[in-house]
């Protein structure tokens, strides 16, 4: 993709500097906010290093065309404006591919925002899914082109190249330990499995984690080399297992799950960038002494929490979802289930990762959280029936749905239901009728709204059907939340572990992968959570 790079100027108004004019005055922005945090603030020393950063991450943003800073004279210090000036935003128009091109599914709607940045993230995106299918070689480009105005088309060209898969793994050098032990520590490398660069570099820690676990504190596992014979490839992987010491079959578990809860811990309380060491010495009296040593960062705190993209509804209506608060701590496992939240919503569009961004301020230790999320679509239709027979299975119904356009969390929909089942006395209006239509209000279960969503206005059901239906919507609400979880998946802990010589100085380095325990209720979670869908919406699911 063609790319433009950024061009900024620093300017110094033509004054006199009062004496000792060394720190910054004040600080002003002219232009659109740019929501995230500066470096440069008033009380500060003025730092030309500082204000280039600023420039360069305001630039980054891909929301201004120029940035420009001035610096004034004032009273004893200096006044820092910046001058920000607004890019004209563009639209999505087509998306074409190339002739060449494989087929790719692409989450992006006509009409979204579009932008030279965000045609080279879609560009990278698409490498890496190609990376992570096996074309190892894949490229991805693409080109915006002028469609109207304030519209751009995106065209995408993809060059897959070939596919690879992986025919096998050998095994060369000294392993030590069984040869079907370290196949098994191969889980992205094994036969006919995609060959991808980051699968080999992560069983290769698994294979030195491997070594740690059995007490090769002087292993050696690498990579001696990478075949290519037509699509396959033959990995060969070198092993070197050293001197086995006399240590506890399961002694890493103790250490894993103390390092595990260390980190939660050092999270919880805003500390990042947690890494441990194990340090392996010699024992007075023989045998081994393990040590570990952990560093985090200092604690961050929330500043501020920005959504973007959210025309319909409020940001009110989305923060009821988090679970971090501005001003508390910087917890990401908090950040991770408040994304999930979010998506349990049901009014936007799926958030990932990818659209959560985190800028932090070293100097004053917080961070500032964007949001970008996209609303869902206006209205839906729905057909559903039941899989048995409508008399114990529920009623046949068809639904056209849509949003309400001042209350935007309330839905206005017209359903034509079939009954032939017990809970149709529930409805008076349907005693006598085999198909009956209903024109309903409501405001489906909100995560965080908690009494005031859920509910239903439908006078053809009567007072009886309305609470019924508030019960099953408030039950199946707060009972799928809590079967489903919140929290995502922790990710594993590489820990260095390094024995350390009569010279007091770490001679080998092997990494100990400390995996989180899954929990042993999961399956039944999943069992639970398919048993309440269908007790709830038998003979309400229409509703």
């Amino acid at each position: 993709m063609k790319s433009l790079l950024p061009i900024y100027f620093v300017f110094a108004a033509p004054a006199v500097w009062p004496a000792g004019a060394s720190h910054v005055k004040s600080v002003h922005v002219e232009g659109p906010a740019p929501g995230l945090a500066l470096f440069t603030r008033a009380g500060s020393p003025l730092d030309e290093d500082t204000l280039t950063r600023d420039v360069r991450q305001l630039w980054e943003t891909g929301s201004y065309e120029d940035v420009r800073v001035e610096r004034l004279p004032a009273g004893d210090g200096v006044a820092v404006v910046f001058h920000l000036d607004a890019k004209p935003k563009t639209f999505l128009g087509r998306v074409t591919f190339t002739e060449r091109s494989p087929d790719r599914k692409l989450r992006m709607a006509e009409g979204a925002e579009m932008d030279r940045r965000r045609a080279h993230t879609i560009a990278q995106t698409l490498q890496k899914q190609l990376r992570d299918e096996g074309f190892a070689f894949g490229r991805v480009s693409t080109e915006l082109a002028p469609a109207g105005l304030r519209r751009v088309d995106l065209h995408i060209d993809v060059d897959a190249g070939g596919r690879y898969r992986i025919s096998g793994a050998d095994f060369a050098g000294d392993a030590g330990v069984p040869e079907s032990a370290l196949r098994r520590a191969l889980r992205l490398t094994r036969k006919d499995r995609p060959y991808v660069e980051d699968a080999v570099d992560a069983d290769l820690h698994r294979l030195r984690s491997l070594y740690a676990r059995n007490g090769y504190f002087d292993a050696r596992a690498g990579l001696a080399g990478v075949g290519f014979q037509g699509d396959r490839v033959q990995l060969t992987f070198s092993v070197e297992a050293g001197r086995k010491y006399d240590v506890r079959e399961d002694w890493w578990r103790e250490e894993c799950r103390c390092l595990l809860a260390e980190r939660r811990q050092s999270e919880a309380e805003g500390r990042l960038d947690f890494t441990a060491r194990l340090l392996v010495r010699g024992a007075p009296k023989g045998g081994l002494r393990i040590e570990r040593e952990t560093h985090a960062s200092e604690p961050y705190r929330v500043r501020r929490i920005q959504f973007h993209g959210n025309h319909v509804f409020g940001d009110l209506t989305l923060r009821r979802a988090l679970v971090l608060d501005e001003g508390a701590p910087f917890d990401p496992s908090r950040l991770g289930r408040s994304v999930v939240r979010l998506n349990r919503l049901g009014l936007l569009r799926e958030t990932g990762e990818n659209d959560v961004r985190v800028v932090r301020d070293e100097d004053a230790r917080t961070v500032d959280i964007a949001i970008h999320v996209k609303d869902g679509p206006r209205g839906r239709w729905s057909l559903s029936g039941p899989a048995g027979t409508m008399r114990l299975g529920g009623p046949l119904s068809g639904s056209l749905v849509t949003r309400l356009p001042v209350l935007s969390t309330f839905n206005a929909a017209v359903s034509l239901m079939a009954f032939a089942n017990p809970f149709s006395r529930l409805l008076p209006a349907a005693k006598n009728r085999e198909w009956q239509p209903f024109a309903r209000i409501d405001r489906p279960y909100l995560v965080g709204h908690g009494w005031s969503s859920g509910f239903t206005l439908m006078p053809q059901a009567g007072w009886q059907g309305m609470a019924a239906l508030y019960g099953v919507n408030q039950a199946q609400g707060r009972l799928m939340g809590r079967l489903r979880g919140e929290t995502p998946e922790p990710q594993p802990l590489a820990v260095a572990v390094e024995r350390v010589g009569d010279d007091a100085a770490p001679r080998v380095a092997l990494t100990l992968l400390c995996e989180p325990e899954r929990s042993k209720w999961r399956r039944v979670r999943t069992s639970a959570v398919f048993a309440a869908e269908m007790a709830l919406s038998l003979g309400l699911a229409g509703w």
